[in-house]
C-alpha cells in the first residue's frame, strides 16, 4: 500500500477489497505509514464487496462462464495438498506468502 501510494498520480483513486493480511490481528492492524500521501495527493480509496452489486451477478456469472470456457480468464492460486498443509495454507495466506486464492485440496 505504501509503495502504490508513492506512485500515484495527483487526484489518484484505490480500490480495496479485504485485508487478509490484516485479519486475527485486534488492535495490532496496521496501515501505511505515509497515509498523508491520501490528502497532499488528493488521492480517494474506496472499498467494495460483492454484495453492493447483487442485482448484477446474473449478468456476471453468463460474461464470465463465456470467457472461462473461452480460455480468456485463468485461475491465479497456490495449491497446497493434503489435510496436514492447511495450518501452513493459512499461515501463507496471512503473511502474504501465497498467489491469488489460497487452495487446500484434501483428497488427495
Amino acid at each position: 500500500m505504501e509503495a502504490a501510494l508513492e506512485t500515484l498520480r495527483h487526484g489518484g483513486r484505490i480500490v480495496i477489497c479485504g485485508a487478509a493480511s490484516q485479519y486475527g490481528k485486534g488492535s495490532d492492524r496496521q496501515g501505511p505509514a505515509n497515509y498523508q500521501r491520501m490528502s497532499f495527493g488528493q488521492l480517494t480509496m474506496r472499498g467494495f464487496d460483492v454484495s453492493a452489486n447483487e442485482d448484477l451477478r446474473p449478468d456476471f456469472e453468463a460474461t464470465v462462464s463465456r470467457w472461462l470456457r473461452a480460455g480468456k480468464v485463468r485461475s491465479l492460486h497456490t495449491l497446497h495438498t493434503g489435510f496436514d498443509q492447511i495450518p501452513g495454507a493459512f499461515a501463507s495466506l496471512l503473511s502474504g506468502g501465497s498467489k491469488g486464492r489460497v487452495i487446500v485440496d484434501c483428497d488427495n
